[in-house]
């Protein structure tokens, strides 16, 4: 008696989705015609999770804020709060009558599955109907990559997106909700260092994107300082939802057909189709967040040296190029791809440590962090797949290709700055009387070589040949092969 005295109404779970355009969710509650309830939760659960960083939660609050000022105009309001999603649900049911649940469907870590296969049993226990929506042609259940699944993905990003008259929806009175919403300091305070987060934010970038015209592109991309300013820079607004891949893939597309440019142009959407297909792999093959994504594999690196990996995630390895990089994310939350391959293949392969634990670390420090990517680009920059080229990266002949000017190294590494180029890039190779000339003491200012590269990526990589050629590798790789399709056999990896 007392639930048909509430409320009618829908809730919109807003998860990795701050956005208006494109929104599957808010368009389905609208076509519902009853009153529409957007709840955005900050999941103490969440905060626990060793791939957690407030770097990613203050990213979501600017989003967060900007799609409530967004909303605003169209007097619509959000629910949100520092709770568990079933507490909130609690709540909101206690004060409305709940038909129906609306979310994106998310590919994320073994935890957030869990917590969403708790939600589905909430809602079957209540009856509430909880539809779930795609934001990028991702299939759950399959067991293989269907040979269709390229042209899936062209259909998708070509279909039409969601549309929604926001100011046609009948917003419900969150006034009588109280979920608590005390956050930590640190989520509320902006770093200047990070890139903002938001859907308007998101949109300027793009804008900028479009507008340098792809001429410097493919040139910058390996490139540590250069990336930073040509290549798109939208990966956070991606992984968080604060813009629609579709969106921006029409975008691209449709303003940019007639480019000069059209290598690198082409080159950047087919990244796009990357981003689903490294997700739908994950998607699959959800236990490589932890395990060894070839067995043959599983034996190796299982001793930790906790003073390798300090001074690696502290930017103290003695490598400049590799420090330099590690200092940048920690402040900015971004690296460029070739960056991030010399990171984790120098923990993996020179420093010889478990690639899980590098993969927790940069989880965190990577703002744009996406489960379904990185995990899988993790394994195969650690050699752990037994399917590709084994890449070992030469920290120091990448330091004299991508940082010729040693600009980003002395950006990042503060001590080398009053070093020439090649010392900045080459300290160990300073002698006693540069030593007092530029003021400098190597072993005293800068630490010494962690480790003898040429020798640490020889080990590495006889090991994992030879890990990689066992009957155990064979077997899993065929059976990978049966299953996928995949035709080939890649040859043995040289030093990059």
């Amino acid at each position: 008696m007392i639930k048909r005295c509430m409320q009618k109404c829908v809730i919109v779970w807003l998860k990795r989705d701050l956005r208006t355009q494109d929104h599957a969710s808010f368009q389905a509650a609208y076509q519902t015609g009853l009153p529409v309830l957007p709840l955005f939760c900050f999941e103490p659960s969440v905060s626990c999770s060793p791939d957690f960083d407030i770097r990613h939660w203050r990213f979501q609050w600017e989003g967060l804020n900007d799609l409530l000022h967004q909303l605003s105009e169209y007097s619509g309001e959000i629910a949100w709060g520092h709770v568990e999603v079933l507490e909130a649900l609690e709540l909101i049911s206690s004060k409305f009558d709940i038909y129906s649940l609306f979310s994106h469907r998310e590919t994320g870590t073994s935890e957030t599955f869990a917590r969403d296969i708790e939600v589905g049993k909430w809602c079957k226990e209540r009856g509430v109907r909880w539809e779930e929506f795609k934001q990028l042609p991702i299939q759950r259940g399959r067991e293989n990559q269907p040979k269709a699944w390229d042209a899936q993905w062209i259909k998708f990003m070509k279909s039409d997106p969601a549309q929604v008259d926001y100011q046609r929806i009948n917003w419900v009175d969150i006034d009588s909700l109280q979920l608590p919403q005390h956050l930590p300091e640190e989520v509320l305070t902006s770093e200047s260092k990070m890139q903002k987060g938001g859907e308007s934010a998101g949109l300027l970038r793009l804008e900028e994107f479009i507008n340098l015209g792809f001429s410097q592109y493919l040139k910058s991309l390996p490139k540590a300082e250069k990336s930073r300013r040509f290549t798109s820079r939208l990966s956070s607004y991606l992984s968080w939802g604060h813009l629609s891949t579709r969106m921006c893939y029409q975008n691209i597309e449709a303003r940019t057909k007639e480019s000069e440019h059209k290598v690198s142009r082409n080159q950047f959407l087919a990244r796009m189709k990357w981003q689903a297909h490294f997700i739908q792999k994950f998607e699959r093959e959800i236990e490589m967040q932890k395990k060894d994504q070839n067995p043959a594999f599983s034996h190796l690196r299982k001793k930790k040296n906790k003073k390798y990996i300090k001074a690696w995630e502290e930017g103290m390895t003695g490598f400049p190029l590799v420090d330099a990089c590690m200092r940048c994310v920690d402040k900015t939350g971004y690296l460029n791809f070739r960056m991030r391959a010399l990171v984790v293949s120098f923990l993996t392969h020179h420093l010889w440590q478990p690639w899980q634990v590098g993969a927790k670390i940069l989880a965190r420090k990577f703002l744009d962090y996406e489960p379904g990517i990185h995990y899988p680009q993790f394994q195969m920059q650690a050699g752990t797949t037994g399917m590709h080229t084994l890449r070992i990266y030469n920290p120091i002949k990448q330091a004299n290709e991508q940082d010729p000017e040693a600009l980003f190294i002395k950006r990042w590494v503060p001590e080398l700055n009053n070093l020439p180029t090649h010392l900045a890039q080459n300290p160990w190779e300073i002698t006693s009387m540069e030593q007092a000339f530029y003021s400098f003491s190597y072993a005293v200012d800068y630490p010494k070589r962690i480790v003898d590269e040429q020798l640490a990526a020889k080990h590495a990589r006889d090991v994992l040949w030879k890990s990689k050629k066992s009957d155990q590798a064979r077997g899993h790789r065929n059976q990978i092969i049966k299953r996928h399709g995949i035709k080939g056999f890649e040859k043995r990896g040289k030093k990059k």
